[in-house]
């Protein structure tokens, strides 16, 4: 019984290491083209103060925003937000990108790095339909489909009129608001379409809890 213990306590530190050094780069699945970037390396210690300052109330009050105002309320009152374990989860890094078409509709494309967590997260697939139906999300589905002789799938969370596409990919978690732009981080091969000073400036280590950079261009093009 302690051989058959041992190993199994040795076959997840192994997993974990590997999850730990298997890794995707984040700027290979952000696509172009964004208004604004955001990183942050621990996406708690960005959003925790922000979450009791009154200015948070009016930005989420906002028609383009106001999506995100129930969850944020509900987290503002959380026992959460003391619980360490929480944190520790919530204390990933964060890429993010901000797109505006022509018509100056928004959407988002964000990458979380788990690290060492993505050992869990890897798996996903063998598990999610299980976890959908013992906790009934109704707003949870899995996507299923055929590329050729490969089958792969994706999570869509559906809130009110909006879609999330969800997908874990090795060390990363992909989000976005928009089918076009989550296609196009699947394709992992952004990173070629940005200049080495490009890739310096955003690879850059973040000085303050939230760094953001503006391409003025693309905003421009995007409100005129």
């Amino acid at each position: 019984l302690s051989i058959f213990l041992l190993v199994i306590i040795l076959s997840i530190i192994g997993w974990c290491v590997y999850s730990a050094w298997d890794k995707q780069s984040s700027l290979s699945m952000l696509p172009v083209g964004y208004s604004t970037y955001l990183r942050t390396d621990s996406a708690w210690d960005a959003i925790n103060p922000m979450i009791d300052l009154q200015a948070a109330d009016i930005f989420l009050s906002s028609p383009n925003f106001s999506q995100f105002r129930e969850p944020f309320m509900a987290l503002r009152g959380s026992p959460l937000r003391t619980n360490k374990l929480f944190k520790t989860l919530l204390s990933r890094r964060v890429d993010a990108g901000l797109y505006l078409d022509q018509n100056s509709n928004q959407s988002f494309c964000a990458l979380i790095d788990l690290g060492f967590l993505s050992a869990v997260t890897r798996p996903v697939k063998f598990y999610i339909q299980l976890l959908i139906d013992k906790f009934n999300i109704e707003n949870l589905s899995i996507i299923k489909y055929s590329e050729g002789n490969k089958k792969k799938f994706h999570l869509e969370f559906k809130n009110g009129n909006s879609i999330y596409y969800i997908k874990p990919v090795k060390n990363l978690v992909l989000i976005s608001s928009n089918k076009e732009l989550f296609d196009q981080g699947l394709t992992a091969t952004n990173d070629k379409f940005y200049t080495q000073e490009k890739k310096a400036m955003l690879l850059a280590k973040p000085i303050l809890p939230i760094k953001l950079v503006v391409d003025a261009r693309q905003l421009a093009l995007s409100l005129t």
